[in-house]
């Protein structure tokens, strides 16, 4: 992928163009394209008043696939407004937040849902408002987080994808989930020695990370599909990181 930043205003703007091109030595097990184009643009505005303790962010996104409808998209990646007091701040709009310590997987980061056809490690910007508190005992999180965004999927002729193509328009919803529910999380953050921090963090409301059921027809085989299965879920995570020397020991679990 090339990526080619272009300036749009002298101060509070810029943007992001992106041009990639996949090639696959065989063509896929479902007639898939073995070669695609895909164009990416973004735009990002920062501003700042009130002598900076307002803030506001805007980050649009498009991303349009050459074969794979499912996977040309547009998302809001950040639209924040925050306001700086003495010793706490409040955002609200959207946006993503990253939680964790480790380098690859990161099991306590549950705030934003995973843009997958983007993507492993991108994340759909998500609406939200945060209280973030701060002394010399550390930086205290709490959110709520106002509606559930489910998972991208790539479509029939997208690639990379299962055998069984995905039917994320028909997503299950069990135990209470809903795409209209408000979820709460805190995240508590400190160091405990020199070269120790810590963090803790708890999150209640929809599971970020389906699970699938198939839909089958004994017929027809071939039309075969799976399912996100959304589901309600209680997440008490913890983080640690020692630094000895040139040494980074890093830790998460939920």
């Amino acid at each position: 992928m090339i990526v080619a930043p272009a300036t749009v205003s002298a101060n509070e703007w810029t943007g992001t163009q992106g041009f990639e091109y996949r090639y696959f030595k065989d063509p896929g097990n479902n007639d898939q394209a073995q070669h695609g184009m895909a164009l990416r643009l973004s735009a990002n505005y920062y501003g700042s008043w009130n002598d900076g303790d307002d803030i506001l962010q805007f980050y649009p996104y498009l991303l349009l696939d050459q074969h794979d409808s499912e996977r040309t998209h547009a998302d809001i990646r950040e639209l924040l407004w925050t306001h700086v007091f003495d010793t706490w701040e409040v955002r609200t709009g959207i946006t993503r937040v990253f939680w964790g310590k480790t380098e690859f997987i990161n099991v306590v980061d549950v705030i934003n849902q995973t843009d997958l056809v983007d993507d492993l490690d991108e994340k759909l910007g998500q609406p939200m408002v945060n209280l973030s508190f701060f002394n010399n005992w550390g930086i205290l999180d709490l959110y709520a987080l106002i509606g559930f965004r489910e998972r991208t999927y790539p479509g029939r002729d997208g690639r990379l994808r299962p055998f069984f193509p995905f039917n994320a328009d028909d997503p299950i919803y069990e135990d209470g989930a809903s795409e209209d529910s408000i979820d709460f999380a805190f995240r508590f953050q400190r160091p405990l020695f020199d070269s120790v921090e810590m963090a803790i963090s708890g999150f209640s409301g929809v599971d970020r990370e389906p699970r699938f059921a198939v839909d089958v027809d004994v017929l027809d085989l071939s039309n075969a599909t799976l399912i996100p299965v959304y589901r309600t879920v209680d997440q008490l995570g913890l983080e640690l990181e020692y630094i000895w020397n040139s040494l980074a020991l890093k830790m998460e679990s939920v």
